[in-house]
C-alpha cells in the first residue's frame, strides 16, 4: 500500500512542532527589582535593600533553575542597608548563610554591583516581577515610573508580581489600563505598623514617610499579616504574590516556583 504524503504540510506542521518544543524549553525568567535609594530621608543615615530580601528569594529560585536579573530604578552599584550586610559592623544578620553565599559568589555580586536599568528592561523577557524591600524602597518605588510601567506590563501580560516586605510601595501607584489601581479588591500583606515601629527604634529617630500598611488600604486592599514569622499572601487569581517581611523571603521564593512551574515553562507561557 502506498500512501501519499503532502511533503510541504508535513514540513510545516514539524517545523510549528519544534518551535513549540523551543519555545517550552525556554528557561523561566525572574527580573528581581532593588532599591537605588541610599538615605533615610533627610536624616543622613545609610539606607538601601535589606539583603536578604533578596537573596532568600533568590536562590529559591536559582536554585530550582529559574534565571535571576537584578534591576533598580537608577543601575549600577544596588545600595545595601548596612544593619543587613554581614560584612558590616552594624549587621543584625552577621550569620546569616544564604547572604554570605550570595556575597561569596562572583556571579551574584556582579549582579548586585552592576544592576539593570529598570527603564531598559523589556518585561517581555520575564515571567514573573519581584521587589524586594528595605528602607530604601518606600522612597524610590511609589513614585517611580519605570517601577509603575514595569508592573503594569507584567500584570496586563498574564504574568506574576511579587513583593516582599517594603517591596510593596511599588505596587501603591500603579493604574491600569482600565484605570483602576493594582491593589483595589487585593490580599497582600508586607511591612506592617508594627514592623515600622521596630524600624524606628532600631535607628533611633523616625524615618519613614508613610505606612505601608496603611497606605495599601487605602488603595483597597485588605492587609493581613502574622507576628514574627514567616508569611506569604497569594491574591489577584495566584498572581500576586506578597511577603511580609525578611523572614518570609524564602518562603515567597518558593511560593514563586510552584506557581510559575503549575504555569508551565519558558516566556512564551502567559
Amino acid at each position: 500500500m502506498i500512501m501519499e504524503v503532502n511533503v510541504e504540510k508535513a514540513t510545516s506542521e514539524l517545523e510549528q512542532y519544534t518551535m513549540g518544543r523551543v519555545e517550552e524549553s525556554k528557561e523561566k525568567k525572574v527580573l528581581n527589582v532593588v532599591t537605588s535609594h541610599n538615605t533615610l530621608g533627610k536624616t543622613g543615615y545609610p539606607a538601601g535593600l535589606w539583603l536578604s530580601e533578596l537573596t532568600h528569594p533568590y536562590f529559591e529560585l536559582a536554585d530550582n533553575g529559574i534565571e535571576v536579573d537584578i534591576a533598580s530604578p537608577k543601575g549600577g552599584k544596588a545600595p545595601i542597608d548596612p544593619f543587613s550586610d554581614p560584612r558590616s559592623p552594624k549587621s543584625i544578620n552577621k550569620d546569616d548563610p544564604v547572604n554570605i553565599r550570595f556575597l561569596n559568589s562572583p556571579d551574584s555580586l556582579e549582579k548586585i554591583n552592576n544592576t539593570k536599568h529598570l527603564s531598559a528592561i523589556n518585561s517581555e523577557d520575564y515571567d514573573a516581577i519581584l521587589f524586594s524591600g528595605g528602607s530604601g524602597a518606600v522612597f524610590d518605588f511609589p513614585d517611580n515610573i519605570d517601577v509603575q510601567n514595569a508592573v503594569r506590563s507584567i500584570w496586563e501580560s498574564g504574568k506574576l508580581v511579587s513583593t516582599v516586605c517594603a517591596g510593596g510601595s511599588a505596587l501603591l501607584n500603579v493604574k491600569l489600563s482600565n484605570g483602576k489601581n493594582l491593589l483595589e479588591g487585593m490580599i497582600v500583606t508586607g511591612f506592617g505598623n508594627e514592623e515600622r515601629k521596630m524600624a524606628h527604634q532600631m535607628v533611633g529617630i523616625e524615618y519613614l514617610p508613610f505606612t505601608l500598611e496603611n497606605e495599601m488600604s487605602k488603595r483597597g486592599a485588605t492587609f493581613k499579616q502574622t507576628p514574627n514569622e514567616p508569611f506569604v499572601v497569594v491574591s489577584g487569581g495566584g498572581r500576586l504574590i506578597t511577603g511580609q517581611q525578611d523572614l518570609s523571603g524564602s518562603a515567597l521564593g518558593r511560593k514563586l516556583v510552584e506557581i510559575l512551574s503549575m504555569r508551565g515553562e519558558g516566556t512564551a507561557k502567559t
